[in-house]
């Protein structure tokens, strides 16, 4: 079963209390990127949000820069797109969000949002699209996965 959160008609929506500890450095805004996730062994990719604090986004722009396997150009492109799509959120007292119409579309958002909180940042997610993407079934639950196997079993 997913969790979901409440998309109000101004397309404002609460970041969920797991999340919470990634807002402490983002100085009331988070930085906003579209982006896709595939599912691997397909073709397929589902859109999703990727939300990241300044000092993520610059982390990140970092192993860009740092990647050896690009030529200077590559890199400017890269980080160029990277800077170019973030969209800064202003998060409220309430740890409130305004998706902007363009991703709130994008993404097909109607009513629920779903979020996937890792430790470096939040995906904002369709909860269908999520739930096609993992394979959950009428029961809730998602299947096995057994690449998941050696980093549980440690």
């Amino acid at each position: 079963m997913i969790t979901t959160h409440r998309l109000s008609p101004k397309n404002q929506v609460t970041i969920p209390s797991k999340g919470r500890a990634l807002l402490a450095g983002a100085d009331g805004n988070l930085h906003a990127l579209p982006h896709a996730m595939p599912k691997g062994g397909t073709q397929q990719v589902w859109p999703i949000v990727m939300l990241l604090t300044a000092a993520e986004l610059a982390r990140r722009e970092q192993l860009i820069l740092a990647d050896p396997a690009l030529v200077p150009g590559a890199k400017a492109e890269l980080v160029t797109r990277l800077r170019g799509l973030a969209e800064e959120l202003a998060i409220d007292q309430q740890n409130r969000v305004v998706l902007p119409q363009p991703f709130v579309q994008r993404l097909g958002l109607d009513r629920d949002v779903f979020f996937v909180v890792t430790n470096a940042a939040i995906q904002v997610w369709n909860p269908d699209h999520y739930r096609e993407w993992a394979g959950i079934g009428a029961d809730g639950l998602a299947g096995y996965t057994p690449a998941l196997d050696s980093y549980l079993f440690t």
